[in-house]
C-alpha cells in the first residue's frame, strides 16, 4: 500500500498510534508548529486537545493558518493586515499636551476585531445574510478562550497598514506596581515622565486615567496602538529566536531615548527633540 495523508503505521497500539506522513515538495513553505503545541505543558492539557474539545474542525485550520501567517520582525505576530485589534474608526489615540518640542499622546486599546485576506475565506459563510463574519469572530474567540491566540499592544508609527511598529506597551503597569518584563518597564517610563511633563496640570492625565501616555516629538505624526495577534506557544526556531533578538533590541534603544528624556525633564529642560525611538 502506498503512503498517504492519515496512513496508520501497522503494529501500533491504539492510544500510541503512528503515522506515515506524505512527501512534501522542498517548493512548498514550511509552517513552523511548537512541539508543545501537541504534547502541552506539565500540568495542563495541551492546546491541541482544547481545540478538539471545541468540536470545530475549522478551529484547528484556523490555528495554522495563523501560524503560517507570523512574521518574524520584532512583534513577531501575525501582520496587521491580516489581523489585529482596535478601534474600527481609527480612534484611541488623542493628543493631550505639548511641551516645548514634545507631545503627549493618550493611547488605548480597542476591542474590534479588524481581519483581511485569505485566510478569512475559509471561515465566511454567505448563507448568513449580514453575518457572514461571524463564524470567523466566534472561532477567533474560540482561540483566544483555549489559550491558544493573544493580543500584544504595539505602538505603530501611524495608522497605516503598513506603519512600522515602534515598541509594545504593558497596561498592566497602570494597575500593578512591579515590573514583570521590559515592556513592562518601557510602558512606567513613558508614565513617569508624563506626570513630570504635566506638573501643575494634572488634569491632563487625570482624564486619561485608563491610557498610556506616550511622549514623542512634536513634527511625529499621529501614532496608532493595534493589538498585535499573537500565538501563545511559540515554536523554538530560528525565526522566532530572531524576532526576540529585534524585539529586545528595539525596547532597550527606546528605554535608552526616553531615559535620556527623562533626565532633561528633570532638569527642566524641553527643547532637546527625543532620540530615535524606533
Amino acid at each position: 500500500m502506498g503512503e498517504t495523508e492519515g496512513e496508520r503505521v501497522d503494529g501500533v497500539s491504539r492510544l500510541t498510534p503512528q503515522y506515515r506522513l506524505p512527501h512534501v515538495s522542498l517548493d512548498e513553505e514550511p509552517i513552523f508548529l511548537p512541539i508543545q503545541l501537541v504534547t502541552g505543558f506539565k500540568g495542563e492539557s495541551s492546546v491541541l486537545r482544547r481545540v478538539r474539545e471545541t468540536g470545530d474542525a475549522m478551529v484547528l485550520r484556523m490555528l495554522v493558518d495563523l501560524y503560517g501567517l507570523v512574521d518574524v520582525d520584532a512583534t513577531y505576530g501575525v501582520p496587521i493586515e491580516n489581523l489585529c485589534l482596535g478601534f474600527k474608526d481609527g480612534s484611541g489615540v488623542r493628543k493631550l499636551s505639548e511641551t516645548g518640542v514634545h507631545a503627549l499622546w493618550a493611547v488605548e486599546l480597542g476591542q474590534n476585531y479588524q481581519a483581511k485576506g485569505e485566510w478569512c475565506t475559509a471561515h465566511n459563510d454567505a448563507r448568513r445574510k449580514g453575518q457572514e463574519w461571524e463564524p470567523l469572530w466566534e472561532r477567533l474567540k474560540r482561540l483566544r478562550d483555549v489559550g491558544a491566540l493573544w493580543f500584544e499592544p504595539w505602538l505603530f508609527e501611524s495608522a497605516a497598514v503598513d506603519a512600522e511598529p515602534m515598541f509594545p506597551v504593558d497596561f498592566g503597569v497602570l494597575y500593578k506596581g512591579v515590573d514583570d518584563d521590559e515592556a513592562s518597564a518601557l510602558s512606567r517610563l513613558l508614565m513617569q515622565i508624563a506626570e513630570r511633563m504635566t506638573e501643575g496640570r494634572e488634569y491632563l492625565l487625570e482624564n486619561a486615567s485608563s491610557d498610556i501616555v506616550v511622549p514623542l516629538p512634536l513634527h511625529h505624526q499621529t501614532p496608532a496602538l493595534r493589538g498585535v495577534a499573537k500565538l501563545r506557544i511559540e515554536p523554538d526556531s530560528p525565526g522566532c529566536r530572531m524576532a526576540y533578538g529585534k524585539r529586545s533590541a528595539v525596547i532597550a534603544d527606546c528605554t535608552a531615548a526616553y531615559m535620556r528624556l527623562l533626565d532633561d525633564v528633570l532638569a527642566g529642560r524641553f527643547d532637546r527633540p527625543l532620540g530615535a525611538v524606533a
